[in-house]
């Protein structure tokens, strides 16, 4: 099931994730469906694949993990947390690193803190670990009519696609 580029590093990782949600490897693989069904390789890890139009319904607040305040709040809330995971000291290597397990309890205790204002955060945002710009996590509403973020139904990406070129280019992945 997995493809042949996947590495042991990669495959140690997930079969960590998936024990994390109580799931098999093989489960958890499978609910990634076709994702792992082409060689990264082959030019065609694209292709199948929708973009989605996001658009947020309402104002609310993400929180910045990589701000000194943040990592703070992050390291006096969640440090006990971090530290029986095998986490001794918070940077932002952490916030960006390879541990699903660190990177899973952040964001959990993030999601359930309330803001000095008495909302609840819409996510988190963080610098992108391939250097280019920001990354943003939302999180669904447990109550689906609370939940602000919507989206449309995908369109496809073409293989003249302007961002889909320029993408692989900078990462050195090949579209044909």
């Amino acid at each position: 099931m997995l493809c042949r580029a996947t590495s042991a590093r990669t495959l140690h990782s997930i079969t960590r994730d998936a024990a994390f949600l109580g799931l098999t490897l093989n489960d958890y693989v499978a609910g990634f469906g076709s994702y792992f069904d082409s060689d990264p390789e082959s030019g065609e890890w694209w292709q199948g694949r929708l973009i989605y139009e996001l658009t947020l319904g309402s104002a609310g607040w993400w929180v910045d993990v990589e701000h000194p305040e943040s990592m703070a709040a992050i390291r006096n809330g969640a440090g006990r947390l971090l530290r029986q995971a095998g986490v001794d000291r918070l940077t932002r290597a952490t916030l960006s690193g390879e541990s699903r397990i660190a990177t899973t309890i952040v964001a959990t205790w993030i999601k359930a803190q309330t803001l000095e204002d008495g909302s609840s955060p819409l996510g988190i945002r963080y610098a992108s670990k391939v250097g280019h710009g920001y990354s943003w996590a939302y999180w669904p509403r447990a109550n689906k009519s609370q939940d602000t973020m919507s989206s449309d139904g995908g369109t496809e990406i073409h293989g003249t696609n302007r961002d889909l070129l320029a993408a692989a280019h900078r990462f050195g992945l090949r579209t044909a």
